[in-house]
């Protein structure tokens, strides 16, 4: 990829960059000072290295930039919301919903590291998948290291977990933050089970926030059906630097 000439504003990924084993930055500023390959390379501490951008959809003019420098387009998100609870009767189900305790890790680990494909780690070719799959793993065993989500909702059948809602509770905000069932188990509305219950004994809530990718339309079928609706998308593209070479960034004042 050519040099382009503008700077950068970015920012590390840390906990990316420590489960893929190089650098991770997110762009959140395109501005218009000129910087030359060596500064750009020593801003990013050379050697090989991501970088990535979440672009609003209607920023059409900021996506065909990156696109048009060699940023490649991995993820369409959005972003739901609710703010009403639905029922969900709970005695008529099979499954036993009820808050993690210490021994779920395991169990709950193994779910998070084989049951995601559509995420923008899966998603991009130049990520191994069993990185990728780490990844997850690593994001809801940090919840048992006091690092990630305040609750984790489990979900078990005859005594073996089949599900787990990772949760963000901010005042009267709930932040799914992540949230799987076991591959064979799918189909039984375990996950609108899993997000009833975060309803119920989470707290008071003023609103429910969820992230998920356009491409998961199971997912979007399910959050739909609990009475989430859109209100926001975003483009995720990324840009790798491979090892022992520069770039630039484009000509833009563009921000997001």
């Amino acid at each position: 990829m050519p040099a382009l000439k503008t700077r950068i504003a970015v920012v590390p990924d840390q906990f990316a960059s420590s489960i893929l084993g190089w650098p991770v930055w997110e762009l959140q500023q395109l501005g218009s000072e000129v910087e030359d390959r060596e500064s750009l390379r020593h801003q990013l501490g050379g050697g090989r290295a991501l970088l990535y951008a979440k672009v609003p959809v209607d920023d059409v003019a900021a996506s065909n930039l990156l696109a048009r420098n060699g940023w490649q387009l991995v993820d369409t998100s959005v972003q739901l919301e609710k703010n009403f609870s639905l029922p969900y009767d709970f005695r008529r189900s099979k499954v036993r919903f009820r808050l993690a305790l210490p021994s779920d890790e395991e169990p709950v680990a193994t779910i998070a590291r084989t049951s995601f494909s559509c995420s923008r780690w899966h998603r991009d070719a130049l990520i191994e998948s069993a990185r990728a799959d780490a990844l997850k793993e690593a994001w809801v065993r940090n919840f048992w290291r006091g690092q990630r989500g305040t609750h984790m909702v489990v979900a078990e059948i005859d005594g073996a977990l089949v599900g787990f809602h990772q949760i963000v509770k901010q005042e009267s905000v709930l932040l799914v933050d992540l949230i799987a069932v076991d591959a064979q188990y799918r189909g039984r509305d375990i996950g609108t089970g899993l997000l009833a219950y975060a309803e119920r004994h989470c707290g008071s809530l003023a609103k429910m926030l969820v992230g998920t990718q356009l491409s998961n339309r199971a997912s979007l079928k399910m959050y739909q059906r609990r009475g989430f609706h859109i209100v926001r998308a975003s483009h995720t593209w990324h840009y790798h630097l491979p090892s022992g070479t520069s770039a630039g960034m484009v000509e833009t004042d563009a921000h997001w």
